[in-house]
């Protein structure tokens, strides 16, 4: 019986491609901003427990019924402040070597019909950093949540930075939710391509091919 190791590994790899085979990844760092100031909104908000803000400028905690734009999301961050000058808004975290995506929930500013008042308030643009990999999101005027990510490897263990910063400066800035930074395994499956390659090329050789 002879049987062509190019079939094997086509063979395998399909099964490799199965959905469900894959090992989901493990989330390292969450945070929604839903327990931030005990739940209550606050203008120039510095209190974060995971995040620092600085630039010399301002974010607003806002959400759970006060400044609430997209009800039904909990708190969450306007991106500039009420000082006419958007912050820098950072987290440091530790991370092993590896493969990991940093997803989060950016919305546009929310006050379109309101031109009089806010007069700048068209789209937003918001710079999203992690270490040296930067991403620019443009959201137009009234975007609700839609979920964004960013898969980098790290070489080695060490301190990783995470930051947003909008480059408004009229106080109504992107809406900022549910960032998480999960890791990437390698899929499980790879393991049963190898073990199961292996066995194959063991009865091929068995049966005299």
């Amino acid at each position: 019986m002879k049987i062509s190791i190019v079939v094997l590994m086509t063979i395998l790899l399909s099964l490799v491609l199965v959905p469900g085979l894959h090992a989901s990844g493990t989330v390292v760092f969450s945070d929604n901003f839903d327990t931030e100031n005990g739940g209550k909104a606050a203008l120039n908000y510095t209190g974060f427990a995971n995040w620092t803000v600085t630039g010399g400028g301002t974010v607003d905690l806002i959400g759970n019924g006060s400044w609430d734009f997209l009800p039904g999301h909990g708190m969450y961050v306007d991106l500039d402040g009420s000082t006419l000058n958007a912050g820098l808004m950072a987290h440091v975290q530790s991370l092993n070597a590896g493969s990991y995506v940093f997803s989060f929930d950016l919305a546009g500013n929310q006050y379109a019909g309101n031109r009089n008042q806010y007069p700048n308030t068209g789209n937003e643009t918001v710079t999203v950093s992690v270490n040296n990999i930067s991403s620019t999101y443009i959201l137009p005027p009234t975007q609700a949540f839609t979920t964004y990510s960013i898969p980098f490897t790290l070489s080695t263990t060490g301190p990783v930075t995470l930051s947003f910063h909008d480059d408004s400066h009229d106080n109504i800035g992107a809406l900022l939710d549910n960032t998480k930074v999960s890791s990437v395994p390698l899929p499980g499956a790879i393991w049963l391509l190898g073990s199961g390659l292996a066995a194959l090329i063991g009865f091929r050789r068995k049966c005299g091919a």
